[in-house]
């Protein structure tokens, strides 16, 4: 429709377009004629016109700068989150299995020096039994005054032995209490990884309420009369007409 079908306008060509936002005519374009009869500015409507080329040379370019606002979608890369995974992975049993066996490790130095205590502790008591079990008669001077000695002074070395072997036994029982508590403390460490494992899970099934999320859905369905919805029915048509072409 490039000319007026108004009769007394002379099939003029239709050229203007009128962009008041108060105007209430339903015919928005027109010829020169149209707009001194049904577009006359005055206090209240300005009917502000522009030349329906302009007003398409400017239209595009809003829609050009609608159309470039787009986002990427989210990539679906499970290969990068496996590879992320088996690094943490890798790194935690590393850390366990260094951690495992700095406290073997630990444990076993004590437990040796503790056998090297024992040891001595029952030689030096093996000793002085098979000593005292030979014949007097067959032993020197020497070893007889060692034997007088022993006893006259078995009570002391008796109660001398018994205290060492309770220091033994306390040293014996505070190894296995350091034990204990290496151990516990390495089940708290795993303990501890596993809660936080499952914080993360409860904090994920969660449901969650965004502030506000808009669907293309909802996109269509605003207000008839506003400029983003005629920009919008604008870009979508001008796409369909591209798919169809």
């Amino acid at each position: 429709m490039n000319q007026c079908r108004i009769q007394h306008h002379d099939c003029q060509r239709i050229k203007y377009i009128c962009l008041d936002k108060k105007c209430n005519h339903e015919q928005k374009i027109g010829c020169a004629d149209c707009f001194l009869e049904f577009h006359v500015p005055n206090d209240f409507i300005s009917h502000q016109r522009k030349l329906i080329s302009e007003f398409e040379n400017q239209l595009k370019g809003k829609i050009e700068n609608l159309t470039s606002i787009s986002i990427q979608p989210i990539c679906n890369n499970s290969e990068e989150l496996n590879q992320q995974f088996d690094i943490c992975m890798n790194i935690l049993i590393q850390k366990l299995t260094d951690y495992k066996e700095q406290i073997k490790e630990e444990i076993i130095n004590e437990k040796l020096d503790f056998i090297t205590y024992v040891n001595e502790f029952n030689q030096k008591v093996d000793k002085k039994i098979d000593f005292q079990n030979q014949q007097i008669s067959q032993l020197s001077t020497i070893e007889i005054n060692k034997s007088i000695s022993f006893y006259q002074n078995s009570n002391y070395i008796v109660l001398n032995l018994k205290k060492q072997l309770q220091d033994l036994e306390k040293h014996k029982t505070k190894l296995n209490k350091k034990k204990q508590k290496l151990v516990q403390k390495l089940r708290n460490t795993f303990e501890q990884i596993l809660k936080e494992f499952q914080d993360h899970n409860n904090n994920n099934n969660i449901t969650s309420t965004p502030e506000k999320q808009i669907f293309p859905s909802q996109l269509s369905s605003t207000t008839q009369s506003t400029p983003t919805k005629n920009v919008i029915d604008v870009v979508q048509s001008k796409k369909q007409r591209k798919v169809k072409s």
